[in-house]
């Protein structure tokens, strides 16, 4: 009744458009909240064999990957004990290094692969201009005594505007040189995520992070429209019931719809429990190639469709998720980005992992 369609061919072709636009920088395949909902580990064995990095947000998202027998490079950049560093080092995982508490850490365990980060304006993680010499005499100590190694230097831009990014971006490069001013080098220098790579081409340094466009949807709204990148999921469910109703018949929770005239309603077996934003409510739908849409509450398991005077029988195939039917269509319906509707869906669909 509910199921999701991954596309892993879309996913390494688009990983391959995204390499020849970073080129010659390396590119980090983001795979973090379980792959923005496209699974992490189904997407991370079909890349480990030509990856050049994974990125993951918590040390135990890089663990599953290990435990699953990932080799590629994995670096994690939120964590907050020593035994998460324990467990960095015993499966070879790079971390970011973003707090002096972080730093204090170190001093408890050696021989870690560490990334610094800046904090260049967006205001999370990281390092503030101001708390770099202290933060870089603290990195230089902790390297010398604990046999760490400077992999690597990065931030995160607000993609706020151009000028914002190009301020962000000055900063990144102030930090870079003041550490190698005090005898730091870094082999990889990394601040552009998807938008940005795909933005400031002269803004790659030595690697990009790149994590909606590897699943071929568009990063912050950015016009994505002239680049070979497809999106890798597809969301199906069914119709299970059909009923015809007179005019003025309320549907859903608190009846915020009522038919015009005599129509037919079907009922869709997905709901907010699987991914779809009760937000959302208004959303288009595709039966039999016809799109239609969605009325009143989007419920826990399920929705409702007006279609009309249409011919629809139970078990039409309802594409909620397709080529022609864009994850975007439901995120601008529920005043959000299509990252956080990918990410949020659902265990109960079923998924299923393949190609073209």
């Amino acid at each position: 009744m509910r199921e999701i369609r991954i596309n892993l061919d879309r996913i390494r072709e688009n990983y391959e458009v995204l390499r020849r636009v970073a080129r010659p920088a390396k590119v980090m395949a983001v795979v973090k909240a379980d792959g923005y909902g496209h699974g992490a580990l189904q997407v991370a064995k079909s890349l480990d064999h030509d990856v050049d990095y994974f990125g993951v947000a918590d040390i135990s998202e890089a663990v599953k990957l290990r435990e699953a027998g990932i080799k590629a490079p994995i670096m994690a950049w939120i964590f907050n004990s020593l035994e998460d560093l324990e467990l960095a080092k015993q499966h070879q995982i790079e971390v970011g290094i973003s707090s002096f508490h972080h730093l204090q850490l170190l001093n408890q365990v050696d021989q870690l692969q560490l990334h610094l980060k800046v904090d260049t304006g967006l205001s999370r993680n990281g390092f503030t201009v101001n708390d770099l010499p202290e933060a870089i005499e603290g990195f230089m100590q902790v390297i010398e005594s604990n046999k760490h190694f400077a992999k690597g230097i990065f931030t995160h831009l607000s993609n706020t505007n151009e000028n914002e990014d190009n301020s962000q971006f000055e900063v990144f490069e102030t930090a870079i040189e003041y550490a190698r001013g005090k005898g730091v080098e870094f082999e990889l220098a990394h601040a552009s995520a998807s938008n940005a790579t795909l933005s400031y081409p002269s803004k790659h340094y030595d690697m990009v992070r790149c994590g909606i466009a590897l699943y071929g949807l568009s990063p912050d709204g950015r016009d994505v429209s002239g680049l070979p990148l497809e999106p890798a999921m597809s969301v199906y469910s069914e119709v299970i019931n059909i009923k015809r109703v007179p005019a003025q018949t309320g549907v859903s929770y608190d009846f915020r719809y009522r038919t015009e005239k005599e129509t037919t309603l079907v009922l869709v077996p997905f709901g907010y429990a699987d991914g779809i934003p009760r937000a959302a409510e208004g959303l288009k739908v595709i039966i039999n190639g016809q799109k239609f849409t969605q009325v009143g509450r989007v419920a826990m398991d399920q929705f409702v469709v007006d279609v009309g005077d249409s011919e629809i029988a139970i078990g039409d195939r309802v594409e909620i998720i397709s080529d022609e039917n864009p994850v975007s269509q439901i995120s601008t319906r529920a005043g959000t980005i299509n990252y956080e509707i990918v990410t949020k869906m659902g265990s109960r669909p079923n998924r299923i992992y393949g190609g073209d």
